[in-house]
């Protein structure tokens, strides 16, 4: 899964936060370390946010960077 993440609100206001994509998993560590394998530079590893998601950011070839991120696991 994929999510974009705009952060601007209407009259050109912009909201606080950071703006990019992000990308969604269920298993970050598998993700990443199979990222890792495929020569794709991490700037972190993934970590528990104080939110409880983990997050890690990655760059493309061209130096744009992106997330990977694993929500938080929601009762069904």
């Amino acid at each position: 899964m994929t999510r974009i993440h705009f952060c601007e609100l209407g009259d050109h206001k912009v909201e606080p936060g950071p703006t990019g994509i992000t990308f969604l998993t269920d298993n970050i560590s598998g993700e990443y370390e199979r990222m890792k394998s495929k020569s794709v530079r991490f700037l972190n590893s993934p970590k528990e946010m104080e939110w409880g998601e983990w997050l890690c950011a990655f760059l493309d070839p061209d130096g744009n960077e992106f997330d990977l991120k694993q929500p938080q696991q929601t009762e069904k």
